[in-house]
This record gives structure tokens, C-alpha cells and sequence, in this order.
């Protein structure tokens, strides 16, 4: 419950503070205060935040916080005052900003203390840990911890720990966290956390040590798509390694930053058998030092002419510290002893003949591609878990703590170093004797992955993907706030992204594989104008690889453009043909008005390979496409806001868009209304606000939108109206203002919505949606269709309806707000149903009496049998009706009314007729006296 004081200036005096309570029903709602604009002088906004979703840091004035539904404040410039509610703080906006976002930060106001802070809205988890003890390299002190993001808020005790080696003496740490039932840790608690598993352990690594904050992420990421456990039919939910996510952490009141929230790897990870009759089956052993043993060598290291004994006494060995068994169960170094001693000892036929019973095959394949791939020096002896399955079952690698990797030191200094193959003793000893000819195998799993994760476009547009998200949502500049020494400027992903393209062509010219490269030999044409002397036009581009040449059509050539937007001056006005060559990525106007006014036409697209199309040519209000060919589109994921604010036409029917996955924005408020039936939309996840505002009105009915989690906004405002029944919209969980103000009217009561979380304001404003439609609307959503594969009907949905249903529906929208807990708003029961739509107008030649009148009839919605009667009665006085009128009839039942009209046209077409036959006058001299006429004939008309 909220207590809102509202203080104002009357138009004479000064008035008493107005105080009334207002309710919020979930986290982070906001309220909205209508203000009479002929009474008033100020409209105010207020933003609800609840305890937990946000992070205040008083020393750097700094304050992070989660907001609900940010895409609901696009237009906020329209208010005269925003106020936001930090638990139980406010803060007042020191300027109104024209929207908020993640892109940008805002100077607020304590409305109790007058301190000046920056706000940030953040789309990352935010946790919160306070402890009153000092936090140190075991053990484990108490701490209290909270985490919040869109779907939970968790609030628990926690066991907290510095964790690391040489990462320790960075002012950022790296933590150990383990969940507390209690204060002294004797029971723990599981938490689970986005995708990742649920379990009482967890990291959070500090990523101090990584220039972009980006390469850990990458990495982890990375070896799960690469490598599945060998024994994964037997363990479907067994990972390969340890599986991470972003969140930004407040540690005692202070913000510490970006953080990895990681998985740990243990048994239960790997779906390792346990310790079972005092029997080892499951084995687990952590290389945390580079020693004989987990380098796999005596001879390669100094001070060791032989494998050290082991001590059971002991769970450390030789580089190895002992993780399962635990030390609960027993502790005993055989297993590996024996391992490791027949990899170093045994003669080259031995080894040959039982390495791949010993050791799996594949796991040795994939780690040893990806180490030398990612170029992970610090990890070839160390920095690894060495594990089996169950007994007897081969040994395999998972790699760890991936953060010295793609060009960099451990201590975070770039190593431009793509040269040479990394190893250790196993691996160069199996390099060496080739067992079963596996040195083939690793060139043709190379040449395999080349094509798909690990080419170059796939690569670079991952690592892209996460330096545009850290940096377009402001998570780079505030890592800068706090730690002076970070730089996130764009010569930090160039330097990876140049590095890694020299490490792929080191690595395929030592596995002797020639990869397509493919050199653009078509060109990217179009028309630009400049309107006087001496004007300049921009190509803009944006984050990604560029080596090109421009021909600016005026017999000036620019060559070799690497990393910039490309800029030219013209002598004279008029238009110009541009002409691009080369490795061109990605064009962005991004809504700049003085450079997407000049652009005029696309004559070809070439064969040029994109990698985005984000805000290529949003804003561009002049722009045709005359280009028949289509482009390349084979390594675009994102097409957000393409054509966002453009005026243009074009055949967009052939273009390959299967490898998209963000629609959004794609023609939002744009004039486009051609051709996209057959587009194969099966990767796209987002397709918010695409159609907003636009008058499209093609056939989408085969479009598989399987994939697609968020249609917030996606027709609001459009005229769309076709069928879209078959769609399948089971991953859906934002339908928000999806038809707001739209034209829509068509049945979609098959729509499974068992993910949808969200369908807040869906129809608001949309009253062409029949009563018809939305009584089924109701009465399918309200039933689960489980034969169909439906597996719930979502609770708690608060949903802005069409405009009217019947008592067919009303049994449906019961459910829906009785069993499953929906508001919903905006509709209304029709009492009664008229038998015809529309009343037949009554037409007569002179007049219309009320014998001429049917009455019409109608029934009840809601009752049966004679329960159905209703009577009608015109608003005719007066009898008979001899002018054009427009009737209306009321319908009445049990007190409630409907009413139609009835159009009646009086319309005489018949002249009027003489009656009788004129006789001839005759006379002699001038008729002086009318009377001396005969009488003449009568006139009639038949409408008097």
C-alpha cells in the first residue's frame, strides 16, 4: 500500500496537502496520477520500486536499479514531474527525460536528504550481500543475501568466501558462495537461478582481470555448445562443463559491479555415479597446480625425474586436489596414480592399443581444439578437473576458470600471441603416436566446426553480442565508476576481434584446412543526394569487422576503410551512386536524421555478407529499394529497428531471414505493406513492437513463431487484421498492448498461452473485436487442451480485454477470473443478442404507417428456453411517416437494453396523372371572360 502526498500551488494561495492510498499488486507497478489539464498545471509519473530490486551506493552516489515493463515508458516526456519510489525513499527526476531506458542514466533527487544521485536501470539480476563480518579466504562468515530479477526475488543467508589465487590481490574479489538455513551453516538450502541448476553452491567471479568483462562468459559458454558428456544418454541432464550467467552486485552498500554467477563443478554437475558400498565409481580431481601429474610429464618440467608418490593421508597430489569421493566417503589416489603413470610409463604399443579405453576419445578431441582455439595457456596443466563417470568407464577433461583466453594474460595485459599449439604430456603423446589414427579425426572435427561454431561470423557475432549488450545498457560505464583503471572503448573488441581472426588462420593452415573466406566480387550500390556545394554524406557503421572500398561515383575511391563510418564531400549537388566493396558488416543509420535523409535508393545489394541489421536504415524517410537481388542475411541474428521510422517500398518476399532471432522494432511505425508470407521466422525470439504503428496487412498464417518469447506491442497500433489462428505461440510470456488500438478481429482461441506471463493493456482500445471472436477467445484460453500439448493455464494475468462478450463467453472469462485469478478489464457483457446485425431499411412510395413496421427481434444472452424473450419498441410518435427518418428501436429484458436503428425512405417516383379528356374551345373573336373556358380536368397524384 502506498501513501501519496500530493502539495500544490493554487491559483491564489497556497493549498493543504491532498493525501490518499493507492495500491500495487506486484513488484516494480507503477501508478499513473490523472491530472485535469484545464484544472491543473502538472501531470506527474510515479515509479514503484520494491525492497530488493535495486542497489543505492552512498559513496559513489550511484544507484542500479530493476524496473517492470520498461518498454512501457517510451513517451515520458509528456509529464511535468517523475517521482520514483526506492522502497520507502523517493526521488524526484531533475529533468524529464523524453523516455527511460537501459541506454541512459538520469540525476535524481532524495526528496528527504536533497543528495544528488545517477540512476541506472539495469536488465541484469542485481543481488545484494551485506555481512558485518570481514570476508576472507576461508572460512565461510555469515552474510545476508538478496537477488532479484524479473521472476523472483530471493532473500537467504548465505556462507561467504574469497576464492582464488593470484585474482585475490585484485581490489574486485571473486566469491564462494554456499546457502545457509541457519546462521551457523550446519543445514544448507538449494537456490536456483535463471536456467542455470538449482543447488547450494555457487561462484560469483569478478571478471577483474578481463579486459571487456566477456572472455569468461564466452568461453563457458562456448565448451557446452562444443562438448557433450560421453555418457549422456545414461545422464540427460549431465553437463560438460559450468554453465554462467550476468548479474551486478551491491556488496555492503557498495557497487561492486558485473559479476559471472557460475556454476560449480562437483558430482552433481557431472552426474557423476556416487560412492556407493564402499565402492569408488564416480571419480573427481581438480588441477590447481601445474605438477607431474596433471601435466602429464616428468620430463617437461623442472625438478621431477619421477611420478611423486601419493599419501591417502592427504587429499592433494601432485598438482590435484581430491573433489569426489569426498573426504567423508575415502580418499584414494590409486585410480589416478595408475592413469596417470600408464600415459607417462608405458611403452608406445601399450599406449597405442589402450589410451582410448583409458581416456574418451571425443572429450580428447573437443578439449584439445578448444584449448588451442581460445588459446588457453594457464590451462594445459592446470586450471582443469580431471573426472570418470563410473568405474571402468575412460577419464575426460572440463575446463576451468576460462578467463585468460583470446589474446590476453592472466593478469588481464593483451598476449598477441596466434601463433603455436598448445599441449601437455597426454595430448602430445597422443599427437605423437596417433592411436587409431586420431590426428584424423581432430582435422576433420576442425574442418566440421569451421562451418558452424567455431567459423569466424559465428564467433565474433557472439563475442559482439555481449560487448553491444554490456555496453548499450550502460553495464561498461558503470564498471568505469568504480574502477578507474577500466576501459571499455571499442579498440578492446577490435583487438579480439583481429586477433581471433589470425589464431582461425594460424590454426587451419596447421591443420592443413582452407576455409571460404569469401571475398565480396558484387557490390553494395545506392543513390545518395546532397542538395549544395560542397555537402557531405556519411555511411554509418557500427560495431564489427570492416575492410572496404567506396567508389563515391565522382571518380574519387576511398580504400581500405577498417574500422570507421566512411565520409565524402561532394563539389557540386545532385545524385550520387555509391559504390562499396569489400568486407562491409554492418550499415546503421539509427534514426539520424541528417545522414538518413540524404540515402535515397538500394540499386543492389551484392553478394556482401552482413552480420547485422540493427537500425540499418531506421529514420531513412526517402529511401526505395529498387535492388532485385537479395542480401546476405546468412550471418544476421539481429534485425532490430531496420527499417524503425523509414518511408520506403520494396520486394522483400525472397530474403533469407532463417538465422534471425530479433525481429524487434524491425518496421516499427514505418510505411511498409509488402510481401513477407514465406519468411521462415523459426529462430526469431523477439518480435516486440514489430508492425507497431504501420498499415501492414500481409498473410503471416504460415509463419512458425515457436521460437518467439516476447509479441509485446507487435501489431499496436497497425491495421493488421488476417489470420494468424495456427500460429504457435507456446513460448510466448509477453503479450503486452500486442492489439492495443489495433484493427484486429479475428479468432485466435487456439493459442496456447501456457508461458505467457504478461497481457497487460493486449487489447486496450481495440474495439473492432467481435463479440463473437472474443467469446471464443475466452472459452478456449480458459480450457486446457492437453491433447494438443497445453500443459497450463498461466495464473494471475492481468489482461485489458476487447470490447464486449456474451454469456457463451462469460462461462470462459468465469474461469479464467475465479479458478485461475485474472483481472481483467475493459470489457462488458452484451445483455441481450440481436437476431440480424443490421436492421433492413423500410421504403415506401408516400408513407410509412406502423403496419408497415416488423418489429424485430432479439434474444437474451443469458437465458434459455422462454427466458430468452425480449420486447422491442420503436421511438416513433406519431403516425404515418411521411419524410426519410431514422428509427431506433430498444430492446428490452429483465431491465437491461440494447438499441439498433432502422433507416425509412420515403422516395415518390411516380408523377402525378389528369383525370378526364380537355375539350376543344372555339370562338370568334379574343376570350375577354375565363369563365367562357371550360372547366379543366382534375390533377392527381397518388400521394396526394
Amino acid at each position: 500500500m502506498l501513501f501519496i502526498t500530493f502539495y500544490g500551488q493554487a491559483r491564489e494561495k497556497e493549498t493543504k496537502p491532498f493525501i490518499n492510498t493507492w495500491e500495487a499488486t506486484s513488484d516494480n507497478e507503477s501508478i499513473v496520477i490523472p491530472i485535469n489539464e484545464e484544472d491543473s498545471y502538472s501531470q506527474v509519473l510515479t515509479i514503484n520500486v520494491s525492497e530488493n530490486n535495486f542497489g543505492i551506493d552512498e559513496s559513489n552516489s550511484l544507484i542500479v536499479s530493476r524496473i517492470q515493463n520498461i518498454d512501457n515508458y517510451t513517451n515520458t516526456g509528456q509529464y511535468d514531474e517523475i517521482v520514483i519510489t526506492l522502497g520507502e525513499s523517493s526521488y524526484n527526476f531533475t529533468s524529464i527525460p523524453n523516455s527511460i531506458d537501459y541506454a541512459n542514466f538520469y540525476l535524481v533527487t532524495d526528496n528527504s536528504t536533497s543528495k544528488e544521485y545517477k540512476l541506472y536501470f539495469t536488465p541484469l539480476p542485481i543481488i545484494l550481500i551485506d555481512s558485518e563480518n570481514t570476508i576472507v579466504d576461508e572460512p565461510k562468515v555469515l552474510a545476508n543475501f538478496t537477488y532479484a530479477d524479473e521472476e523472483q526475488v530471493i532473500v537467504s543467508n548465505i556462507g561467504i568466501e574469497i576464492r582464488g589465487r593470484f585474482s585475490q590481490s585484485f581490489p574486485k574479489k571473486t566469491y564462494d558462495m554456499e546457502f545457509w538455513d541457519d546462521a551457523s551453516g550446519d543445514e544448507t538450502n538449494d537456490q536456483q537461478f535463471g536456467a542455470l541448476r538449482s543447488d547450494d553452491d555457487w561462484i560469483l567471479d569478478a571478471l577483474y582481470n578481463e579486459p571487456l568483462r566477456l572472455r569468461s562468459y564466452v568461453a563457458n559458454k562456448l565448451w557446452l555448445e562444443v562438448h557433450t558428456p560421453h555418457y549422456i544418454d545414461d545422464e540427460s541432464k549431465a553437463k560438460s562443463g559450468s554453465d554462467v550467467m550476468y548479474v551486478e552486485l551491491f556488496l555492503n552498500g557498495k557497487y561492486n559491479g558485473l559479476y559471472n554467477l557460475q556454476e560449480q563443478i562437483d558430482r552433481k554437475q557431472l552426474k557423476l555415479k556416487k560412492f556407493k558400498d564402499d565402492n569408488i565409481r564416480g571419480e573427481l580431481y581438480k588441477g590447481t597446480l601445474r605438477g607431474a601429474a596433471t601435466y602429464f610429464s616428468i620430463t617437461s618440467l623442472p625438478n621431477y625425474d619421477h611420478l611423486p608418490d601419493y599419501d591417502n593421508e592427504s587429499r592433494v597430489w601432485s598438482g590435484y586436489e581430491y573433489k569426489y569421493p569426498t573426504d567423508d566417503d575415502v580418499t584414494d589416489w590409486e585410480n589416478l596414480y595408475q592413469f596417470t603413470d600408464f600415459v607417462i610409463n608405458s611403452s608406445g604399443t601399450d599406449f597405442t592399443d589402450n589410451i582410448w579405453s583409458k581416456f574418451d576419445r571425443n572429450n580428447f578431441i573437443d578439449y584439445y581444439l578448444f584449448l588451442n582455439l581460445i588459446r588457453v595457456e594457464d590451462n594445459t596443466g592446470k586450471n582443469f578437473y580431471l573426472a570418470k563417470y563410473k568405474a571402468n568407464a575412460p577419464y575426460f577433461y572440463v575446463p576451468w576458470d576460462l578467463d585468460a583466453v583470446l589474446g590476453t594474460y592472466f593478469d588481464g595485459r593483451n598476449k598477441n600471441v596466434t601463433s603455436g599449439i598448445l599441449g601437455n604430456g597426454l595430448i602430445d603423446r597422443v599427437i605423437s603416436l596417433n592411436p587409431d589414427d586420431v590426428a584424423a579425426d581432430v582435422v576433420n572435427k576442425w574442418s566440421d566446426y569451421r562451418k558452424n561454431i567455431f567459423s569466424y561470423e559465428y564467433l565474433s557475432n557472439f563475442i559482439s553480442e555481449q560487448y553491444t549488450f554490456l555496453q548499450t545498457n550502460k553495464i561498461y560505464e558503470r564498471e568505469s565508476l568504480v574502477y578507474s583503471n577500466f576501459s571499455f572503448d571499442n579498440k578492446g573488441l577490435s583487438y579480439i576481434l583481429t586477433w581471433l581472426e589470425s589464431r582461425l588462420a594460424y590454426l587451419d593452415a596447421y591443420f592443413g584446412i582452407k576455409i571460404d573466406t569469401h571475398e565480396s566480387t558484387s557490390p553494395f550500390i545506392t543513390t545518395w543526394e546532397t542538395t549544395e556545394a560542397n555537402e557531405s554524406i556519411t555511411i554509418p557503421t557500427y560495431l564489427g569487422r570492416y575492410n572496404y572500398t567506396v567508389d563515391w561515383g565522382d571518380n574519387t575511391t576511398d580504400d581500405n576503410i577498417y574500422t570507421a563510418s566512411a565520409t565524402h564531400t561532394y563539389a557540386d549537388p545532385g545524385i550520387h551512386t555509391v559504390t562499396v566493396r569489400g568486407d562491409f558488416s554492418h550499415i546503421r543509420f539509427g534514426l539520424n536524421e541528417t545522414l538518413a535523409k540524404k540515402i535515397r535508393t538500394i540499386e543492389k545489394w551484392g553478394d556482401n555478407r552482413w552480420t547485422s541489421m540493427e537500425s540499418a536504415f531506421a529514420g531513412c524517410k526517402n529511401l526505395t529499394i529498387n535492388a532485385k537481388d537479395a542480401p546476405n542475411l546468412s550471418r544476421v541474428k539481429d534485425m532490430s529497428s531496420m527499417f524503425s521510422g523509414s518511408s520506403f517500398t520494396a520486394d522483400l518476399s525472397k530474403w533469407d531471414v532463417s538465422n534471425v532471432t530479433d525481429m524487434s522494432f524491425m518496421f516499427y511505425g514505418s510505411s511498409f505493406t509488402g510481401e513477407l508470407s514465406n519468411w521462415d521466422v523459426s529462430n526469431v525470439t523477439n518480435m516486440a513492437l514489430m508492425f507497431f504503428g504501420t498499415s501492414f496487412t500481409g498473410d503471416l498464417s504460415k509463419w512458425d513463431v515457436s521460437s518467439v518469447t516476447s509479441m509485446f506491442g507487435m501489431f499496436e497500433g497497425s491495421s493488421f487484421n488476417q489470420d494468424i489462428s495456427d500460429w504457435n505461440v507456446s513460448g510466448v510470456t509477453g503479450m503486452t498492448r500486442m492489439f492495443r488500438e489495433a484493427g484486429f478481429n479475428r479468432d485466435i482461441s487456439d493459442w496456447d498461452i501456457s508461458s505467457v506471463t504478461n497481457m497487460t493493456n493486449m487489447f486496450l482500445d481495440n474495439s473492432v473485436m467481435s463479440s463473437e471472436n472474443y467469446d471464443k477467445l475466452l472459452i478456449g484460453w480458459s480450457t486446457l487442451d492437453e491433447a494438443a500439448g497445453e500443459t497450463r493455464i498461466p495464473s494471475g494475468i492481468r489482461f485489458h480485454a476487447p470490447d464486449k462478450y456474451s454469456c457463451r463467453g462469460k462461462a470462459g472469462r468465469d474461469v479464467l477470473t475465479d479458478t485461475h485469478s485474472w483481472t481483467i478489464t475493459g470489457d462488458e457483457l452484451i445483455p441481450i443478442r440481436t437476431e440480424a446485425a443490421a436492421l433492413p431499411a423500410v421504403t415506401s412510395q408516400c408513407e410509412v404507417t406502423a403496419a408497415n413496421l416488423t418489429e424485430p427481434t432479439a434474444k437474451s444472452s443469458c437465458k434459455i428456453g422462454e427466458g430468452m424473450t425480449v420486447t422491442a419498441a420503436h421511438d416513433v410518435n406519431e403516425f404515418p411517416i411521411t419524410e426519410s427518418t431514422l428509427i431506433t428501436w430498444t430492446y428490452t429484458h429483465n431491465s437491461k437494453s440494447i438499441v439498433q436503428t432502422q433507416a425509412v425512405i420515403i422516395d415518390d417516383t411516380i408523377g402525378p396523372t389528369v383525370t378526364g379528356t380537355l375539350t376543344e374551345v372555339t370562338a370568334q373573336c379574343p376570350i375577354n371572360d375565363a369563365t367562357e373556358l371550360t372547366k379543366p380536368p382534375t390533377p392527381a397524384d397518388t400521394c396526394n
